[in-house]
C-alpha cells in the first residue's frame, strides 16, 4: 500500500496547487489566454495570460491522470470498503464535472454565478481527493480515532458550518468574477458606513463578511465543544483548532486583499486559505463518522 499512500499524497497537494493556479488565472484575466480552443490552445504565446492558461490546462491533465491512477489502486488494494469507494466515486465525479465547467466556460463562456459554482465543485474535488489520501493513510497504519466519542451537537454544528462555508465561498468567488471585491472598500466598516445601500455590489460585499463573521462564530463554538475530548479525541481538538486559525488568517487575508486593492498574491493567498480550511471541516466531518466495523456491529444487534 506504499506507493498507494505516496501518490494519493501527492494527488492531495497537486489538486491544492490546482485551485492556487485557478485563482491566479481568474484574477490575472488569463482564462482567454488560449481563445475558445479546448483542450488546445488557440493563443499568443507572446503573453503571459497563454502561458497561465496553457500552465492551469497542463496541470489538470497531469493531476486527471494522478487521480485516475490513485482511483483504480485504492479500489483493487481497498474496494471492499464502502468508504473509500464512496471517496474514489467523490473524487472522480468532482474532477470531471469540474474540468466540463472550465471546458464550457472557454468554448462557451459562462456567467459569473456558473463560475462561481465551478470554484465551489473544486473546492469539492480538493476535499474529495484529500479525505481519500487521509483514509488510506489511517487504513495503512492502523491509526485512527474514529469510532470515539464525539460532543453532542459537535456533529450538527459541523455540517451547518459546511454549508455555511458554501455560502460564504460561494459569494467570495462571486464578487471575484464580477470584478466587484473592491466595491466594499474599508475594514471592518464597507465605505466608511455600517451597512451599505441594498442591491448594490458593496451590499455583497458587505454579506460577504457578515457570513463570515457568523462563521467564526460557528467554527469557535465548534471547537470549545471539543476541548473536554482533547484526550480522547485529539483529532477532533487539534483539528478544530486548526479550523479556527486558518479562518483568522483568511479574515485578515480579506483585509490584505482590500489594502492591496485586489493584489494578485493576496487573492492567492486569500483562496489558498479557504481551500485549507474547507479541507479540514470535511476531515473533522470525516472523523465523527462511524468506523465500518462499528456500524456491521449496529446492524447485526439490530438483526
Amino acid at each position: 500500500m506504499t506507493w498507494l499512500r505516496r501518490l494519493s499524497t501527492a494527488a492531495a497537494v497537486g489538486m491544492f496547487f490546482l485551485l492556487a493556479s485557478g485563482v491566479l488565472v481568474t484574477t490575472t484575466g488569463s482564462a482567454a489566454g488560449c481563445g475558445n480552443a479546448w483542450p488546445f490552445c488557440d493563443g499568443d504565446w507572446n503573453t503571459l495570460a497563454t502561458w497561465i492558461e496553457v500552465n492551469h490546462r497542463a496541470v489538470t491533465g497531469v493531476l486527471g491522470l494522478l487521480i485516475l491512477a490513485v482511483s483504480v489502486l485504492a479500489w483493487r488494494q481497498l474496494g471492499h470498503r464502502r468508504d473509500v469507494r464512496r471517496l474514489v466515486g467523490a473524487s472522480l465525479g468532482f474532477l470531471l464535472l469540474q474540468s466540463w465547467l472550465g471546458a464550457a466556460a472557454v468554448m462557451w463562456g459562462s456567467s459569473p454565478p456558473v463560475l462561481a459554482t465551478h470554484f465551489g465543485v473544486s473546492l469539492g474535488a480538493f476535499g474529495a481527493v484529500l479525505l481519500l489520501a487521509v483514509r488510506v493513510r489511517q487504513l495503512a497504519t492502523g491509526r485512527s480515532y474514529r469510532g470515539g466519542p464525539v460532543p453532542a451537537r459537535f456533529r450538527s454544528l459541523l455540517w451547518v458550518s459546511l454549508a455555511w462555508t458554501v455560502g460564504v465561498v460561494y459569494v467570495g468567488a462571486y464578487l471575484r468574477h464580477t470584478h466587484t471585491g473592491l466595491a466594499c472598500l474599508g475594514w471592518p466598516l464597507c465605505n466608511g458606513v455600517p451597512v451599505p445601500p441594498l442591491g448594490t455590489a458593496a451590499f455583497v460585499g458587505f454579506v460577504h463578511r457578515l457570513l463570515a463573521g457568523v462563521l467564526i462564530l460557528l467554527v469557535a463554538y465548534a471547537g470549545h465543544l471539543t476541548r473536554p475530548y482533547r484526550q480522547d479525541r485529539p483529532d477532533l481538538f487539534r483539528g478544530s483548532l486548526a479550523a479556527l486559525a486558518l479562518l483568522l488568517l483568511q479574515t485578515l487575508s480579506g483585509w490584505l486583499v482590500v489594502g492591496t486593492l485586489s493584489s494578485i498574491a493576496a487573492n492567492v493567498i486569500h483562496s489558498s486559505l479557504v481551500t485549507l480550511f474547507t479541507g479540514v471541516l470535511l476531515y473533522l466531518a470525516m472523523e465523527t463518522a462511524p468506523e465500518a466495523s462499528t456500524l456491521e456491529e449496529r446492524r447485526s444487534v439490530a438483526v
